[in-house]
């Protein structure tokens, strides 16, 4: 398991199924009131000791038949954050942009 420096910049990349639309209803999940509603990439957001900053890009759709599904690459880097809190920080993002199925 490797560490990093207390102010080294950590940064985790994700490629997801999502529209652009659905990543700001779950970012209004994520974020406390503090952050605002602001819609400026890359998002700041408070983590712990440090900050977050999340973007996104928009990637060609994913073809399954006849089927398009959107895709973007999100990117959280974090700045100033201790290992705890990232993976803190971390199991709150995957909550927020967690769908249910059926």
């Amino acid at each position: 398991m490797s560490s990093f420096p207390p102010d080294a910049t950590v940064i985790v990349e994700k490629t997801m199924t999502l529209s652009a639309d659905e990543f700001w209803k779950s970012i209004a999940a994520l974020r406390d009131q503090a952050c605002g509603e602001a819609r400026e990439l890359p998002l700041p957001i408070s983590c712990g000791s440090g900050r977050a900053e999340i973007g996104f890009i928009a990637l060609p759709p994913a073809r399954l038949g006849g089927l398009a599904l959107p895709r973007a690459k999100v990117t959280i880097a974090f700045h100033g954050v201790d290992g705890d809190e990232r993976r803190r920080f971390l199991g709150r993002f995957d909550i927020a942009f967690q769908r249910g199925g059926g």
